[in-house]
Order: structure tokens, then C-alpha cells, then sequence
């Protein structure tokens, strides 16, 4: 394809950002063929990314609908989504065998009475949840194992399809009643200690009796002190307490009202440097704990998914999260490694505001660069390094083919024609935002399913959806910078690192090869954690127990 052609094929992105992934392929061989017509391309990525912001990323585009992975399909087998699909008539269409006890809904048959207690107002309101149910809108119901069980458990219900295709995918909540959820329910309800204890005990998924029982009080006094809730919370039934509660705590959970220190802004917290300027934070964690500093990858932003929180809660640590670069909004720079530099002496002033002596490092995937900066420049601040999904600089690879060619294209094309990168990540931005980002993320992560998973859970989901919701860059410019850092030379920060540094391996992250990435520890005496058997490149999200054990693990050493 001749110079003209490849141009042509630019301008055609603006309209199907699609395109954009098998042009930076043909860029490349271009790129390796001749620096003249790779220069006389480049020179047009500004004006196609320009006429691209006019169209799709302006101050009103709405990212609130953002998905990476499409909707309808459902993660893979042994997640908990394939519990039980009902259309739209409350016909089975499939029902996973091993936790119904013997009695599996058939598929094709209508659900079985006993599957919501029989009580009909039940059946009703899960009828008119799929058909009136939005994409991505949560139905919390109680439905039961067979005709004997008395108890049940809680699911959470989504729509999936459209008009007569719509089914209701349910998918068992392991709801536990959490402290911090809890104290704000009942606070927000004008609930009573007494009142609160037994919606305590309903959620937990104990019975009146049982609550009397406990307190050593009768049990009709303990049914009026039943009737008494509900009447305050405006419902009907038990199960409609569990539902409230549920709701409720999932709400607070996107919002992340249960961190710790919550009084926080939409953006975060803010620290006053000592040159004068400021920098926005998050925090999780445990307040007072072990100080620990995450620098966050480039979808998910400052803010973490549940279990990502839980996970430091147990372990013990406070996190901090600075926002990056590449999420503040910035001015793009086109000498990238001097922005990296700038936010590493910004990050010592953050530690000097924050009053954090010393501290662990965690990084992951594209701010791992930032990390071995910071390691390298302030090797006093820090007892250890944790990264995951290292982003291997190319200079490091002596195989290109060890890279993903998808992965690869924009680093190699980015040392020339940084527009290129720019023009690559407005384009995945925008698919996102039609929900059809999955058109890039299933070439990159074809052959790990494991990843393509993790990007299939709604609480990932709604994180990434806030995250670009919030972030201040609308046209996306800052965040190609991080994909810019990786097609630099920074082996300077590699080595003679005084900071010991542990490089937590997936075994079925498909960016590199797992040679590649064994190698580039071995070269430079990193410590190897894994690989690890069903682990990918989102590993913060899928091992967070892990990853903060071995944070941990840097203070005990």
C-alpha cells in the first residue's frame, strides 16, 4: 500500500475507529520499510485526531454507557453469571446444575414455583424487571435451591438482549452484611441499634426466630419489631429488606463510600505540594496502616474495584493513590520521559505532605515505568517495589515476535509519529463508548481468556465507566502518553536499582511471551513472583490477596 492509500485509510478512522487496528499493522511495515513515507504519514495524524475530538470526544460526549467487553457475553464457565437465565416469560433458558441440590430448572420449561417461595408478588416483579430493566441495572431477588428449602440465598438479576430476546442473567450474591455499608444504611433509613441488629440478621440470612433466639426475647416480640422496619424502610417483606440493602451497598460500593477516611471529593483528595501546586489522591485501605503508594494503570484511573479495596483492608496497608499524568489532564509533552521525572520529584513532595517516611511501591501496567523511575530516583522513600503486567520497554526485547503485534504496532510506531499512538487511543475510547471496545480487546486477549473475564465483571465495569466519566482529559491526549513511555529507551531506571523489587508474573498475561518476561527479570535480578496459573495482565484485579500480601511481605524483609 503506497503512502497516498495509507492516508486515506487515516482519515477513514474518524468514521470507523474499527479501522484503526489493521492500519497501525500496515504503519508499521510502512514504518520499517521507509522513515521517509512513515515522516509524510505522521505529519497527517494531527489533523485526523483533531477532526476525530470534533466529532466524537467533545465536552458532551457520554461516557456513561462505556463497556470494554460486550454486554451480553457472560464470563467463563465457573463464574458465577451462568446460575440461571429466564426470558422474558420466566422460561428457563439455562440453569447451572450444582447448586440447585437436585432439583435444576429445565431449560425450555417455565421457572418452578418453588424457585421464588411461591410467592407470586415475587414472580411479578422479576417479570417486569426484564422487561423494563436497563443494560447494566441490578435486581436483587431471594429465590430458593428446591421445594424444601426454607432459607434461599440472594442473587442479583440483569437484563441482557433486547425487545422479545431480553433474558434476566442471575448471578448469586454472596451478600454479607459490612460494617461500613451497614452504619451508613441504617444511618440514611433512621434505623435503631435494635432495628439495625435484626436487619443485620436478615441480611445475614438468619430468621426472626433465630434474631429472638439470640437476644432472648420472644419471637412475636421480635415479628413486631419486624413489622416496625419495614414499615420505616416503605416495604413489604423480608426479602425486599435484603433487596433495599443490597442495592444499597452495591450503590455505595461504585461510589466507594466504604474506604475509609470516605469525606473525600468526586476527584479525590488533594495535597499541597511544597513548590505550591497540588496533587489529587485517593486513599483505601486501612486507616494508619502500613503506607503503601499504588501508581494506577491507565482504564481504571485512581479508583479500585471492591474486592481490589477489601484486599488491602485485610492486609493491613493505607494506599495511596496519586492521580498519574496520564489521568490529570496534563499538557501532552512530547519529551515523555521528562514528564516521567517531573512526577517522580512530585512524588517525593507527596510523601513529604503526606508525612510518609518510607513506604512499599506498587505499580502496575503501564505506570510500572513511573515505578522503576521512582525506585531508582528516591530509593530512600521506599523498603520494596511490587509491579504487575510490566509493560517491557522495546529496547529490552531481543525478539519483537515476543511482543503482541497489537500491543507492539503503536510503541514502535510511536517513536516517530506519537499521533499515531494519540489517534489509537481516541479510537478504543470511542468504541468503548458504543460498547464495542471488545472489537480491540478480543484481538489482544484472544488467547487469554482469563483477562477477557476480568474485563466481563460489572464491578471492573463500573469502575472503568467512572473512571472516563471523571477523568479530566476528554480528548484523551494525556493517556497516549502512557502508551508513549513504553516505546522509550528508560533502561537507565532498571539498573542498580537499590530497591528490591518483586515482578508478580501472569502465566496467561498475552502481552509478552512468558520468555520475554522471565528474561527481562533475570537480566536484572528481580524477584519472580510466579508465573501464576490463571493470572493475566489484570492481575491487581484478579489476585489482590496476592499482590497485597507480597506488599506486605517488603516491610517483613
Amino acid at each position: 500500500m503506497n503512502p497516498d492509500d495509507l492516508i486515506r485509510e487515516a482519515y477513514a478512522v474518524v468514521a470507523e475507529p474499527e479501522r484503526l487496528f489493521d492500519l497501525q499493522l500496515r504503519l508499521t511495515r510502512a514504518h520499517q520499510r521507509s522513515d521517509r513515507d512513515a515522516a509524510l504519514i505522521a505529519d497527517h495524524f494531527e489533523q485526523v485526531g483533531e477532526l476525530f475530538d470534533a466529532l466524537h470526544l467533545g465536552p458532551d460526549a457520554d461516557y456513561s454507557t462505556m463497556s470494554l467487553m460486550p454486554l451480553e457475553e457472560q464470563p467463563a464457565t465457573g463464574a458465577p453469571a451462568g446460575l440461571l437465565t429466564l426470558d422474558r416469560h420466566l422460561t428457563v433458558r439455562s440453569a447451572a446444575g450444582e447448586i440447585w441440590g437436585g432439583h435444576v430448572p429445565e431449560a425450555g420449561e417455565s421457572a418452578p414455583d418453588w424457585l421464588f417461595g411461591d410467592i407470586l408478588q415475587t414472580r411479578a416483579r422479576v417479570r417486569k424487571s426484564i422487561v423494563q430493566g436497563g443494560e447494566n441495572e441490578a435486581f436483587y431477588f431471594r429465590v430458593f435451591a428446591g421445594p424444601d428449602d426454607e432459607r434461599g440465598f440472594m442473587v442479583m438479576g440483569q437484563a441482557r438482549g433486547r425487545d422479545d430476546q431480553k433474558v434476566m442473567v442471575f448471578a448469586r450474591v454472596g451478600l454479607e452484611w459490612h460494617d461500613d455499608h451497614g452504619m451508613h444504611f441504617a444511618e440514611v433509613m433512621g434505623l435503631s441499634e435494635t432495628e439495625t441488629a435484626l436487619a443485620r440478621c436478615i441480611v445475614s440470612g438468619k430468621s426472626v426466630s433465630e434474631f429472638a433466639m439470640e437476644r432472648g426475647r420472644s419471637v412475636g416480640t421480635a415479628r413486631n419489631q419486624m413489622k416496625a422496619v419495614l414499615r420505616k424502610l416503605g416495604i413489604g417483606s423480608q426479602s425486599e429488606l435484603i433487596s433495599l440493602y443490597a442495592g444499597f451497598a452495591s450503590s455505595m460500593s461504585l461510589l466507594e463510600k466504604s474506604a475509609p477516611r470516605i469525606d473525600r471529593p468526586a476527584f479525590g483528595h488533594v495535597a499541597e505540594l511544597g513548590d505550591g501546586s497540588q496533587l489529587k489522591f485517593a486513599r483505601y485501605g486501612r486507616a494508619g496502616g502500613r503506607p503503601v503508594i499504588l501508581l494506577h494503570g491507565a482504564i481504571e484511573g485512581p479508583f479500585l474495584p471492591q474486592n481490589v479495596q477489601h484486599a488491602a483492608q485485610a492486609a493491613g496497608v493505607e494506599v495511596f493513590v496519586p492521580w498519574m499524568p496520564f489521568y490529570a489532564g496534563v499538557e501532552r509533552q512530547r519529551d515523555a520521559k521528562q514528564t516521567v521525572e517531573t512526577f517522580v520529584a512530585r512524588l517525593e513532595q507527596f510523601c513529604v505532605a503526606m508525612k510518609i517516611e518510607q513506604c512499599a511501591l506498587l505499580a502496575c501496567s503501564v505506570s510500572c515505568a513511573y515505578g522503576f523511575a521512582a525506585a531508582t530516583r528516591l530509593p530512600h522513600r521506599f523498603v520494596g517495589f511490587v509491579a504487575s503486567a510490566v509493560p517491557i520497554p522495546l529496547g529490552e526485547v531481543q525478539e519483537l515476535e515476543g511482543v503482541h503485534p497489537l500491543w507492539r504496532a503503536p510503541l514502535i510506531l510511536g517513536r516517530n509519529a506519537p499521533g499515531a499512538v494519540e489517534l489509537l487511543v481516541r479510537a478504543v475510547v470511542k468504541l468503548a463508548m458504543r460498547g464495542e471496545a471488545y472489537l480491540y480487546f478480543d484481538r489482544l486477549l484472544k488467547d487469554s481468556p482469563t483477562d477477557r473475564a476480568t474485563l466481563l465483571r460489572p464491578d471492573v465495569a463500573a469502575v472503568v465507566r467512572k473512571a472516563f466519566s471523571e477523568r479530566p482529559d476528554r480528548a484523551q491526549r494525556s493517556m497516549a502518553h502512557a502508551v508513549l513511555v513504553q516505546a522509550l529507551d528508560w533502561s537507565d531506571w532498571l539498573d542498580d536499582l537499590e530497591v528490591p523489587v518483586r515482578v508478580v508474573i501472569g502465566a496467561k498475561d498475552v502481552v509478552h511471551t512468558l520468555k520475554v518476561q522471565l528474561d527481562f527479570c533475570q537480566k536484572h535480578g528481580f524477584e519472580i513472583v510466579g508465573p501464576l496459573d490463571d493470572v493475566g495482565g489484570f492481575a491487581l484485579f484478579q489476585i489482590p490477596q496476592v499482590i497485597f500480601g507480597e506488599v506486605v511481605a517488603c516491610f517483613d524483609d
